[in-house]
């Protein structure tokens, strides 16, 4: 199996050392190297290559003509219709409705998911594009991120794509100071940012959503309203190096509210008990609570619903049009182009593309990508 999803990996390497795409493979193939007569994919295909999605495909293909039962759990609707016989749709701990798919189309299925008809999944907004708040100038981190620059403006949203192993969460992290550049100057609103560090980086008004919120975004065991104030601690202190509880209460509130997080009790219900949408709006929420200008988002509406994903647009568009400027990473090419003001493309770790809105077009986008990497 490891063969068929051609993994660039050897059986010594340590999983904690692997991307996420590749960590996602391990898991596959060890659920298929048990031979089980029933098997649940759960949400399978978010960290996979468009290549190793389509080899999954045909693998679970040959395992229900070896009639082997697949339970498979997916956000993307098209791999459902593609994939699977009957469709389940589940809201809310209940069980909305089951059926054969000719019998569902996804205008159907989208309402059963989100409990109504939802016309417009990538809202508009007015709003006014600034001046150059962010630019980045020959940033290097040995063979992962080689010679990049560009420059955001405020009010922008901008995405960024690239095959697995481009290098664009190498790329962001390195701007963010989670891991040290080798070379390279970043400005924020026109000022040298010395010595990147997450905290130099959160002083200067940046924000940072990793790809991983389980391991990374959040305290799982801890309870939403903990995770919400995490970032803004040290604007919650009184005089006396205290938490203020009555502003930590009030500001915990309002992100609740604004955000429309779906949480029986802040104070007490952990983090990891609520669904992947509403766990994302925790990670989104303890950010804007710091009212931050640059906000580096990667893979923000990974494993959420397609109702939640509307609503982290709308949050997206409402930061753009307060001024500040967005780096959107994702995978889904249909999401960018259907998000972003212009989409930066990278290719074996350099920037290769700058493509403005009214130039979009989705052969010639993958084509960048693709270039020198087949």
């Amino acid at each position: 199996y490891i063969d068929t999803f051609g993994v660039d990996t050897t059986p010594r390497a340590k999983v904690e050392s692997l991307p996420m795409g590749i960590r996602q493979t391990v898991e596959i193939t060890k659920a298929l190297m048990k031979k089980a007569e029933i098997i649940i994919f759960d949400e399978p295909t978010t960290s996979l290559s468009h290549k190793e999605k389509e080899n999954l495909f045909k693998i679970i293909q040959h395992l229900k003509e070896q009639n082997v039962t697949i339970i498979y759990i997916s956000h993307i609707l098209e791999d459902i219709f593609l994939l699977c016989d009957r469709i389940a749709v589940l809201r809310d701990g209940f069980m909305i409705g089951v059926d054969k798919k000719e019998a569902l189309d996804k205008a159907r299925v989208i309402k059963m998911m989100v409990g109504r008809e939802l016309n417009q999944v990538y809202p508009t907004i007015e709003k006014s594009i600034g001046d150059v708040s962010f630019e980045v100038r020959s940033v290097q981190r040995g063979s992962m991120v080689q010679d990049v620059s560009f420059s955001l403006r405020s009010g922008e949203i901008v995405g960024l794509f690239g095959l697995m192993g481009a290098g664009r969460t190498e790329l962001v992290r390195c701007l963010f100071g989670v891991d040290k550049m080798d070379a390279g100057e970043i400005y924020v609103h026109g000022k040298l940012l010395n010595n990147p560090s997450p905290q130099n980086c959160i002083k200067e008004g940046m924000a940072f959503i990793t790809e991983d919120r389980r391991q990374e975004g959040l305290f799982m065991p801890k309870p939403v309203k903990e995770n919400l104030v995490m970032v803004k601690l040290d604007q919650l202190l009184s005089l006396f190096g205290v938490i203020n509880r009555k502003k930590e209460e009030q500001e915990s509130v309002k992100a609740v509210k604004e955000l429309s997080i779906k949480v029986q009790n802040k104070n007490t219900q952990a983090v990891k008990n609520l669904s992947g949408g509403n766990q994302q709006k925790v990670v989104i929420g303890k950010w804007i609570m710091r009212e931050p200008s640059i906000f580096i988002m990667d893979e923000p509406t990974r494993g959420v619903d397609v109702g939640a994903k509307a609503e982290i647009y709308t949050i997206i568009n409402q930061m753009a049009k307060n001024g500040a400027t967005v780096i959107f990473i994702s995978s889904e090419m249909e999401e960018l182009m259907g998000v972003c003001d212009r989409i930066l493309v990278m290719c074996r770790n350099k920037m290769v593309a700058d493509v403005p809105k009214n130039e979009y077009e989705q052969g010639k986008i993958i084509s960048y990508a693709l270039e020198g990497c087949n």
